[in-house]
């Protein structure tokens, strides 16, 4: 991929190996996804033609919507924010953990911190718990109010036990009324940080 964004004039950004730029193009990647963005939609577009040509042999699909760009739908509001969901994540967890909606948690987890449990029941669900839980990493990228959660879940990845099963699907339970919400963006001109601070690590 970076030889054809090469190939089409595009420049390797010295700051970050995955931006690339022309003087009318930024284009940014992430494995095999890119976002391109420009002032113009013809200079987009005039991108595109060299990549849909013979010499530069293209080999994936270009699409116009960015909306869902690496399951990340990223929709704008009326008051200037932007609200980033991970909808369809936050389905395919429910679904692979079997979970319904008849048993709803209102926090992602119980109060207290997660324990080793040694000497506990080993787990006995027949879904992946390494890979329910690599989905759940993923989601926090939204969704901030998971993180402690999956966090302690994530510090028994290699001998999981059946109370770590059993958070997980807490955290799954709180996502089943919760999939809808997700980070909410308010870009300004403040150049400035800031930091919020969940005190009580979302017990």
């Amino acid at each position: 991929l970076k030889g054809k964004l090469l190939g089409c004039g595009f420049n390797q950004s010295t700051n970050d190996a995955c931006l690339f730029y022309t003087k009318d193009v930024i284009c940014v990647v992430y494995v095999d996804d890119c976002l391109f963005f420009s002032p113009s939609d013809e200079n987009i577009e005039e991108i595109f033609k060299k990549m849909r040509s013979t010499e530069i042999g293209l080999d994936f699909n270009i699409e116009d919507d960015v909306a869902g760009f690496l399951g990340v739908l990223m929709t704008p509001k009326d008051d200037g924010t932007m609200e980033l969901t991970q909808t369809g994540l936050i389905n395919w967890i429910i679904t692979a953990m079997g979970l319904d909606e008849a048993n709803l948690a209102k926090t992602p987890a119980e109060y207290g911190g997660l324990g080793k449990d040694e000497g506990g029941l080993d787990g006995q669900e027949k879904w992946s718990y390494r890979s329910v839980l690599g989905m759940m990493l993923y989601l926090c990228n939204t969704r901030a109010d998971i993180q402690f959660a999956t966090s302690q879940c994530a510090r028994y990845t290699s001998d999981p036990k059946h109370s770590h099963e059993v958070a997980l699907k807490r955290i799954g339970r709180y996502l089943i009324g919760t999939r809808d919400r997700g980070l909410i963006l308010k870009p300004d001109d403040d150049l400035g940080i800031e930091m919020f601070v969940n005190a009580d690590f979302a017990g």
